[in-house]
């Protein structure tokens, strides 16, 4: 069942996939997302855009993590914390979904 994802998702299973309307280009090194559906421009930072490019549809929520926690200093709790934040600004915004159960 695919739905927007939730700052308050804690399943770490959870698929998390870029909507079909989002398409995404590197320019002059930063990653923009476009909104095919409304037109809308988003510009991500070096970090947001390390998760959007891991947003594949086939890793889990817990191996995103992973790989995040590997690549940056930071705590897992944080990373935890902030990741779970961006993916659900991205899916307010149409971006993302998930593939899993509704948070209760």
């Amino acid at each position: 069942m695919e739905r927007a994802f939730s700052a308050r998702d804690r399943d770490d299973d959870l698929i998390v996939r870029r909507s079909a309307n989002a398409v995404s280009q590197t320019i002059d090194g930063r990653l923009v997302i476009v909104d095919a559906v409304d037109g809308a421009l988003f510009d991500l930072d070096p970090i947001g855009a390390a998760i959007w490019e891991r947003l594949d549809g086939e890793r889990p929520l817990a191996t995103l993590l992973d790989d995040l926690a590997a690549r940056y200093d930071a705590s897992p709790e944080r990373i935890g914390r902030d990741v779970r934040a961006f993916l659900a600004r991205l899916s307010s915004c149409g971006l993302v979904t998930v593939e899993g159960p509704s948070v209760e």
